[in-house]
């Protein structure tokens, strides 16, 4: 929700949320850290894709208005 460009590896439940469109998976080596790090340096418009992108998919899926909406959706099925 930052608006920042991620770097992350793929362990839990990360690739819900970070894919080609939203960020940049490393296998956690240390050389592909480094590369990813380079890569979103110096490439402004990667970077501000990247930032902008999981900042949006975040809020449409991951806000507390968002949230709240299926928890509430859940208890009406639960009544049923």
């Amino acid at each position: 929700m930052m608006k920042c460009a991620i770097i992350a590896t793929d362990q839990g439940g990360i690739i819900e949320v970070i894919n080609k469109d939203t960020g940049i998976i490393v296998d956690g080596s240390i050389s592909s850290l480094e590369e990813a790090m380079e890569r979103l340096i110096l490439d402004k418009e990667l970077r501000d894709r990247l930032a902008n992108n999981v900042y949006k998919y975040t809020k449409d899926n991951f806000s507390w208005e968002v949230t709240a909406k299926k928890i509430l959706v859940d208890m009406e099925l639960e009544k049923k």
